[in-house]
């Protein structure tokens, strides 16, 4: 995930212009804003399901909900001045917080294994 991450950054002007074409350019950034978050988001993806394996459902919504509530509050914060980007730049600190939640919560349900 990370390679491909960096791939898209790296060539996000080409894949637009590829896929989309030139009325697209304006996607640019926000394409290299989420190339990051595709990390967090394949790991992210991984560590809720292993919090869920571990019997932590209670656990795995409440951090869902804190992550709705932050998805919603950033976005009201940073659209209107930010746009695309905004809400870009919203999607991977969502899963940033995600993770920050979920993965000590994951390494200390292993340890009591």
């Amino acid at each position: 995930s990370a390679f491909l991450s960096v791939l898209m950054a790296a060539f996000s002007k080409t894949l637009i212009d590829l896929l989309f074409g030139a009325d697209y350019e304006g996607s640019i950034n926000v394409l290299r804003i989420l190339a990051p978050a595709l990390i967090f988001i394949f790991v992210n993806y991984a560590l809720t399901h292993f919090l869920i394996a571990l019997g932590g459902q209670r656990v795995n919504a409440l951090f869902c909900g804190i992550c709705v509530l932050f998805n919603i509050a950033g976005n009201g914060f940073l659209i209107p001045e930010f746009g695309m980007n905004g809400a870009a730049s919203v999607k991977l600190l969502t899963e940033v917080v995600l993770f920050a939640l979920v993965f000590p919560k994951v390494r200390q349900s292993l340890r009591s294994c």
